[in-house]
């Protein structure tokens, strides 16, 4: 637990941000699962809007934990020129490994939404025998 909440120090506004897409992309995802397997019998099982929609929710958690980690590493770059030479490579290092923080929670949150919403869009076909359209 100690390692998540040093992550969200690490990326800041950005992670509490991606934190909270990817709790409404969960909810998406989970109710898209739920909304698939109900309507197995149906024709239009394959046809989920809310999957959809929780793909595209969990793209924009990834992108926006791919944007926090560039901007934190433009912030870093920016520090770097008022910096002692001899302490640059430390605080590059530092900055880059603050910025990635970024990209760990995007994908932790991002990856089980996609998974989810590509269970509701393809499960359910393979369920039925039928391809996805």
């Amino acid at each position: 637990m100690q390692i998540v909440l040093e992550a969200f120090r690490d990326c800041g506004m950005w992670g509490y941000v991606d934190a909270l897409f990817g709790f409404i992309g969960l909810g998406l995802g989970a109710l898209a699962l739920m909304i698939a397997f109900r309507e197995t019998q149906s024709a239009d099982a394959t046809r989920n809007p809310i999957a959809i929609a929780a793909l595209g929710v969990g793209g924009l958690v990834l992108l926006v934990g791919v944007g926090a980690y560039l901007m934190g590493l433009h912030m870093t770059f920016q520090a770097l020129a008022a910096v002692d030479p001899a302490l640059r490579s430390k605080i590059e290092a530092l900055g880059r490994h603050e910025a990635q923080q970024c990209i760990y929670i995007g994908a932790g949150f991002a990856l089980p939404t996609l998974v989810l919403a590509s269970l509701a869009l393809g499960g359910v076909a393979a369920a039925k025998g039928t391809k996805p359209s």
